[in-house]
């Protein structure tokens, strides 16, 4: 079969060109590589085929010359009878080592391509090492604040905020060797937060020099290689994103409201209903929610007599007075009917 060959990338985006013409080259360069690493890999396997045969060849060459130093140890121990038979060995002989000679030059050969095969394939390895992480460093509240530095090239940084909050700060883009990607991921659902810091005189794409995580998500950040402005682009991922709440991948218990009770800013929390004795007697302390149904029980038991008058049980004949702060049943005699007529 003909040689597998690797298809050219395409123009690799310039950070001199518009951000429109960027983004296209850019696009279109990435989309390329897994072509290319394709097609390298391809040339390889076909390279490695294709030693393997030449070794196979190489190896029947030395049988052959081996079969013909043994034919000319024969010819020479017959050399008397047999001239005819010598002379014959030694063509033999001669043929093997020609053959021996062609096939260690196909060696020679298919070891130079596959070589140049390996170059070709490490190289593209190392394009598409430099798109994504390479490694996860886990740290926790105590290693805080950590600096994200030159050793920090294709590291996630996976940040547990159990033990408390965590400060990433970034170093000063000028001072990486580019290209470079980072990352940071807060790893744990809990009230902490995780901060990430520019240096001083650097800025995120969107203008500010600060990032806050409080859920389970995080960002990859890629400086910008300009040099005026130092910019560290950062894309988001994990956590909610834009669209309706219930596409969203987030739960809540069933029967709750989302809120805070804690003082001060923090995690959204799960508030649940107060009690319809709760509404009635008047003491839930922290916020709560109002279930529609408790409160239309609420205000049906208001509503009602036996919720207003005093316990009517025991009280027959009697009627409702009031001494100005309280209303209580009380038995009504004929001396308490003076001045009523009929």
């Amino acid at each position: 079969m003909p040689t597998p060959l690797i298809s050219p990338l395409p123009t690799p985006p310039s950070r001199s060109q518009s951000p429109e013409t960027f983004s296209v080259d850019a696009d279109a360069f990435l989309g390329a590589l897994p072509e290319f690493q394709t097609d390298a890999n391809a040339q390889a396997t076909y390279l490695d085929a294709l030693a393997i045969a030449v070794d196979a060849d190489a190896a029947a060459a030395d049988a052959d010359a081996a079969s013909a130093l043994a034919s000319r140890n024969a010819a020479a121990a017959s050399q008397i009878a047999a001239l005819a038979s010598q002379t014959a060995s030694a063509l033999s002989a001669t043929n093997a080592a020609a053959s021996e000679a062609a096939a260690a030059i196909s060696e020679d050969n298919a070891s130079a391509s596959e070589i140049a095969a390996a170059a070709s394939a490490a190289e593209a390895e190392a394009i598409v090492a430099g798109i994504g992480f390479k490694d996860v460093v886990f740290i926790n509240a105590s290693m805080s604040p950590y600096t994200i530095n030159a050793a920090s090239n294709g590291k996630l940084i996976a940040c547990d905020t159990t033990g408390g909050n965590i400060v990433v700060n970034l170093s000063v883009i000028s001072g990486l060797t580019l290209p470079f990607t980072s990352g940071v991921k807060k790893t744990t659902s809990d009230g902490n937060t995780v901060t990430i810091n520019c240096a001083v005189g650097n800025t995120f794409d969107d203008g500010t020099t600060s990032k806050s995580v409080n859920v389970p998500a995080g960002f990859t950040f890629i400086p910008d290689t300009d040099t005026n402005p130092d910019v560290w682009a950062a894309i988001g991922f994990g956590g909610a994103t834009a669209g309706p709440i219930g596409s969203s991948g987030l739960t809540m218990a069933t029967d709750k409201l989302l809120g805070r009770n804690t003082s001060g800013t923090g995690a959204i929390e799960e508030i649940a209903h107060a009690t319809l004795a709760e509404m009635q007697a008047g003491t839930q302390t922290a916020l709560r929610g109002l279930s529609p149904a408790n409160v239309a029980q609420a205000i049906t038991a208001l509503a009602t007599a036996n919720a207003i008058l005093p316990s009517q049980a025991g009280n027959a004949n009697k009627v409702l007075a009031t001494n100005g702060a309280s209303v209580s049943w009380q038995v009504v005699s004929s001396s308490d009917l003076t001045g009523v007529f009929f």
